[in-house]
């Protein structure tokens, strides 16, 4: 009986979460992101006003990422990981994909360091006052923090490529301009 009843539970619990995500991407899919405009862009660790970071807002596609400041901001914010996706992107769809790092940090410092310790050489975009959440209203969930956007900055993809390899696939399919069912 204590065996039945748990896998009921289970299957409640399992139908519920994949309603929840059902609402996120139906919330999300075809919203327009709104980026705000005063943003301080810092590549390695260093503040910058470089043509870099205005250049990659203007990509065909974006791969944008929310990250706020509750939690382990190094274990969120997997530099290696997002190297490695820019590397591959950078191959394969030259100058056509831009990653945008929106960072809400509690410790500027503590979050220049990071950037500079990982040799983090792309642009990242520190929101000290939260301003790009509060325009956008993002889930409170990490997975459904990040997203594929086109060159309007519609939402096209949702999920962490840096977390999920699928996902990456899915965004690369997309890239191509393949159908996805």
């Amino acid at each position: 009986m204590v065996a039945l009843c748990s896998v009921c539970l289970f299957s409640c619990e399992e139908y519920s979460r994949k309603q929840q995500i059902k609402k996120i991407i139906h919330t999300w899919m075809d919203k327009q992101v709104q980026i705000p405009d005063n943003y301080q862009c810092n590549i390695s660790g260093k503040d910058t006003t470089s043509v870099a970071c205005t250049e990659l807002l203007q990509r065909s596609y974006k791969v944008l990422l929310y990250t706020d400041s509750t939690g382990c901001l190094d274990c969120k914010f997997k530099v290696f990981s997002w190297k490695q996706l820019i590397h591959e992107a950078d191959s394969l769809f030259p100058n056509q994909v831009g990653f945008l790092f929106f960072i809400q940090p509690k410790d500027k410092k503590e979050l220049q360091h990071i950037l500079k310790w990982d040799r983090m050489d792309y642009a990242v975009f520190i929101d000290e006052n939260n301003t790009i959440n509060q325009r956008n209203h993002f889930s409170d969930q990490l997975p459904y923090q990040c997203f594929l956007l086109d060159g309007k900055n519609t939402v096209i993809g949702i999920g962490n490529p840096a977390s999920n390899p699928d996902i990456w696939a899915l965004y690369k399919r997309q890239i191509r301009g393949e159908k996805i069912k």
